[in-house]
């Protein structure tokens, strides 16, 4: 009788778990913004938020892809300081 029922879990959640294997990775942009996420001296992405995406990700059965990324604020920031510098 176990293993009946257990086989019919199987048969239920083996579709749902071919899905999670088989999704896209998740995309993340990050920024450098020491200590929370930077890329090392080796151009690998680190940093706290880095390793809590990393351990999300690996919960839910998901790969993570880190794209680094400039704020368009940080641009506007210097200006404006060039601005007032002047």
């Amino acid at each position: 009788m176990i293993r009946q029922i257990l086989l019919v879990i199987l048969f239920v959640t083996g579709p749902a778990a071919a899905t999670v294997a088989m999704a896209e990775p998740i995309r993340m942009t990050y920024e450098e913004f020491h200590p929370y996420s930077f890329t090392d001296s080796a151009g690998e992405p680190q940093g706290v938020s880095i390793d809590i995406m990393r351990r999300i990700a690996d919960a839910a059965g998901y790969e993570v892809l880190f794209q680094p990324t400039q704020n368009p604020a940080s641009a506007c920031w210097r200006s404006c300081a060039a601005v007032q510098r002047m």
